[in-house]
C-alpha cells in the first residue's frame, strides 16, 4: 500500500524516467510570452486607432462592467468579463495566466527580481484573501443592490437622501464605440505610481501574483468560478517521483506537489493555469485535462498553510482597512485599486513590524533585517522607513481631518450665487464660518501654498474659490480657479467652474479665452467645448460656434452633450426640423438626463407636437425616478393647456416607435 503521507502517489522505488527530448519549459514560456505580447499589441493598436480616427471601439476594461450593471450599457468590457467568467468556469483561471496585462507586469517583475538574485517570499494570509471578494461585491453587486432594493425603500422613508435619487433601470443599450478612450481613467501621474505599486511593489513584498491574491476585484468572482472548473492540472501517479520541481516552478505560489498528493490534481484557486508545473516535470507526469471538479468532490477541500497567527491576521486586516480608507481618494487622486495595493503592502509591513519586536531573527522581502536579536544595517533602514511611512500616514490623516472640519464650517454657509448677484449682504455668522472653512481648506493644501499637504485637493480648491467670493474677494476667487485649471490636476468641471465664475464677474472674454485653451488641450472635453460654443453663439459668432460643435461630432457622432447644444442653436436660428432631430438623438444617447427630456418636450410643444411631447415626458418619468414627479407635473400642465394642434412636418415626426 502507498505511504499514508503520499496520498495517491507511490514512491519512485528506484524507478527513473528519461528527461523529455523537447525543452518543454522553454516552449511553454515562449507560448505564454507570445500570448501576452499579442494582448499588448492589440492594446496599442486600439489606442492608435482612437488617436488617428478620434473614435474607436469602447474600452476592453473589466471595470466598465459597472456601467452595464448600473446604466444598462452593454460594452466590450462587460463582454470580456462575461467571457472571462465562462472560460474560468471550464478551464480555471486560464485568462489570468495567459491574457492579463497586470499579470504580465507582475510576472515580469518577479522574473527581474529572480535575475537580481531575489526571490520574494509568498505572503500567505487568511483574512486578506477575502479582500478581492469584498471589492468585487462593492464594484459589481452594490450598484444593483442600491438601485433595486435600497433606493425604493429610501424614496419612501428618506426622500431627500442620496439613495432616493438613484434612478431606476432604464433598459439595455449598446455602447460599442467611444470618442474618449480615457474617460474616467486616471492620468499619467496616477497611472505610473499605480503600475509601480500594483505591478512591482506587491510582488516584492507579497510574492509573485500578489495583486491577484489580495487586491484584484475581478478575482473575487473568478476564484469561486475556478472552484468548479473541471479542467485542471492532474497527475499520473505512476510517473511522479515527487521531486518537487512542479512546486518550485509555480509562479503563483501554489504548493503543487502537496495538492497532487492530497487530491491527485491542483485544486488551489490561486492556480492561473500557466502550465509552468506541467513543463517543469521531468517525467511528464502532469497534464491539463478534464475530470471531477472540486464542487462535486467534498474531499477536495483546500488545505492551505498560512504564515500568520489569528492575532496577526487581525493586525494585518486592521492595517489594511486603515490604510485603504485613509488613502482612497486622497487629494482627489488615489483610485480604489491603488489604495488597495498600498493597503495590502501596509498589512504585510505591519506584520513584519510586529514580528521584528519578539523574534530574534527576521527577514523582509528576503532581506535579513534582524540577526541574533540585533538589527542589521538593512533592519535599521527598514525601521527608519516604517517611521517615515507612519509620519506620512499621520500627515495624510491630518489632511483628511482638516478637510472634514472645513466642510463642517462650509456647510454653514447657505448664501447662494443668486443672492450675491442681487447684492444680498452676507451676515456675520456666515462670514465667520466661511473664514474658518477657508483657513482649514488652505491648511489642508500643499506646503507651497501655506498648507501641510503634499498636493492640492481640487475639490477643496473649488470650495476655496467660492468662499473667497462669499467674503468679497473676487480676484482671489478667480486666481484660485484659474491656477487650478492651468495645473495638471484639472478636470473638465474645474474649467467650467472657472468660466462660470468669470461670467458671474462680467469677464466673458476671459472665460472664452480660458475655455478655448482648455478645449485645445483636451479635445474630447464635450461640456467645455459646448460651453465655449454657447459663449461664441451668444457673442454673435454663430458660424464659429456651430463649426466648433461640428468638429467634435465628426470625431464622436454619439456625443449627446454636443448634439443637444447644436440642437438648441439650430432652434434659436429658426431651423426647427434640424434642431429637433439633434435633440431627439441627444435624448436617445442620454436617457437619464431629465433636463434634456424637459427641453425636448418643450420644443416639441412649441411646434404643435403636443402628443409627442407628452410621450417624451411620460417615458422620462418612467426612466428617471428621481425626476418623475417634476416630469409628471410638467406633462399634466402641458395636457391642460389650450394649444392648437398643427401637423408637424415629416422631419419632426417620431422616427422610432
Amino acid at each position: 500500500m502507498p505511504d499514508r503521507n503520499q496520498g495517491t502517489i507511490p514512491s519512485p522505488a528506484n524507478r527513473t524516467w528519461p528527461l523529455p527530448q523537447a525543452p518543454r519549459r522553454a516552449r511553454v514560456a515562449r507560448w505564454r510570452a507570445a500570448a501576452l505580447i499579442a494582448v499588448h499589441v492589440l492594446i496599442i493598436a486600439h489606442m492608435l486607432h482612437w488617436w488617428l480616427s478620434g473614435s474607436t471601439f469602447s474600452r476592453f476594461v473589466l471595470s466598465d462592467t459597472m456601467r452595464t450593471l448600473e446604466l444598462g450599457e452593454i460594452n466590450p468590457g462587460a463582454v470580456l468579463f462575461a467571457l472571462a467568467l465562462l472560460v474560468t468556469l471550464v478551464f480555471g483561471r486560464f485568462m489570468c495566466g495567459w491574457a492579463c496585462h497586470m499579470g504580465a507586469l507582475q510576472d515580469l517583475a518577479a522574473w527581474v527580481f529572480r535575475r537580481l538574485g531575489r526571490r520574494p517570499h509568498f505572503f500567505r494570509a487568511r483574512l486578506l484573501g477575502y479582500i478581492p471578494l469584498g471589492l468585487a461585491l462593492y464594484m459589481f453587486a452594490w450598484p444593483t443592490l442600491s438601485r433595486e432594493v435600497l433606493a425604493p425603500v429610501a424614496r419612501q422613508a428618506w426622500p431627500e437622501s442620496s439613495l432616493a435619487a438613484i434612478p431606476g433601470f432604464v433598459g439595455w443599450s449598446g455602447a460599442w464605440t467611444t470618442g474618449d478612450l480615457w474617460e474616467g481613467l486616471p492620468g499619467v501621474w496616477v497611472a505610473i505610481p499605480f503600475l509601480l505599486v500594483s505591478g512591482v511593489g506587491v510582488v516584492w513584498f507579497l510574492g509573485a501574483r500578489g495583486l491577484c491574491r489580495y487586491v484584484c476585484p475581478y478575482g473575487g468572482f473568478l476564484l469561486p468560478a475556478a472552484r468548479v472548473a473541471p479542467v485542471r492540472v492532474r497527475v499520473d501517479a505512476a510517473r511522479c517521483d515527487q521531486c518537487g520541481k512542479c512546486t518550485a516552478a509555480c509562479t503563483a505560489g501554489v504548493r503543487v506537489l502537496e495538492q497532487l498528493r492530497a487530491h491527485g490534481s491542483v485544486i488551489d484557486t490561486d492556480c492561473i493555469r500557466s502550465l509552468d508545473c506541467v513543463a517543469a516535470c521531468p517525467n511528464g507526469a502532469l497534464t491539463l485535462r478534464a475530470g471531477r471538479s472540486t464542487a462535486v468532490n467534498p474531499s477536495a477541500a483546500k488545505r492551505a498553510e498560512f504564515d500568520l497567527t489569528w492575532g496577526e491576521e487581525l493586525i494585518v486586516l486592521g492595517a489594511f482597512l486603515a490604510t485603504f480608507f485613509l488613502t482612497r481618494g486622497l487629494y482627489d487622486a488615489v483610485p480604489m485599486l491603488l489604495a488597495a495595493s498600498l493597503a495590502a503592502i501596509a498589512g504585510y509591513l505591519a506584520w513584519k513590524a510586529v514580528r521584528l519586536f519578539h523574534d530574534p531573527h527576521g527577514r523582509v522581502a528576503g532581506i535579513v533585517v534582524k540577526r541574533h536579536g540585533r538589527l542589521t544595517p538593512a533592519g535599521i533602514s527598514f525601521s527608519g522607513s516604517l517611521i517615515v511611512l507612519l509620519v506620512l500616514g499621520a500627515q495624510s490623516l491630518a489632511v483628511r481631518g482638516l478637510i472634514i472640519a472645513a466642510q463642517r464650517h462650509d456647510d454653514a454657509v447657505h448664501i447662494t450665487r443668486d443672492d450675491l448677484a442681487r447684492g444680498v449682504p452676507v451676515d456675520e455668522a456666515q462670514r465667520s464660518s466661511a473664514a474658518r472653512a477657508l483657513r482649514l481648506y488652505t491648511l489642508a493644501g500643499p506646503v507651497t501654498r501655506g498648507g501641510i499637504g503634499l498636493a492640492c485637493t481640487p475639490s477643496a480648491e473649488t470650495r476655496r474659490a467660492w468662499l473667497h467670493l462669499v467674503l468679497g474677494e473676487p480676484d482671489r476667487a478667480e486666481g484660485t480657479l484659474r491656477e487650478l485649471v492651468r495645473s495638471d490636476r484639472a478636470h473638465e468641471h474645474h474649467a467650467l467652474l472657472a468660466a462660470d465664475l468669470m461670467l458671474f464677474l462680467g469677464r466673458a472674454d476671459a472665460a472664452m479665452t480660458d475655455l478655448a485653451a482648455y478645449v485645445e488641450a483636451h479635445p474630447s472635453a464635450s461640456r467645455a467645448r459646448s460651453a465655449l460654443a454657447v459663449l461664441r453663439f451668444t457673442s454673435g459668432d454663430q458660424p464659429g460656434a456651430e463649426a466648433l460643435l461640428a468638429a467634435r461630432l465628426t470625431e464622436a457622432p454619439r456625443d449627446g452633450v454636443i448634439l443637444a447644444d447644436r440642437g438648441m442653436m439650430r432652434l434659436a436660428q429658426g431651423r426647427s426640423a434640424e434642431g429637433l432631430d439633434d435633440l431627439r438623438r441627444a435624448a436617445e444617447l442620454r436617457p437619464l438626463d431629465a433636463g434634456l427630456c424637459m427641453t425636448l418636450a418643450q420644443e416639441l410643444a412649441q411646434v404643435g407636437a403636443r402628443d409627442q411631447a407628452l410621450e417624451v415626458l411620460r417615458r422620462g418619468a418612467e426612466r428617471i425616478p428621481a425626476a418623475s414627479q417634476s416630469l409628471t407635473n410638467a406633462a399634466r400642465h402641458l395636457a391642460s393647456l389650450e394649444i392648437p394642434h398643427s401637423e408637424p412636418s415629416p422631419s419632426t415626426q417620431e422616427r422610432h416607435p
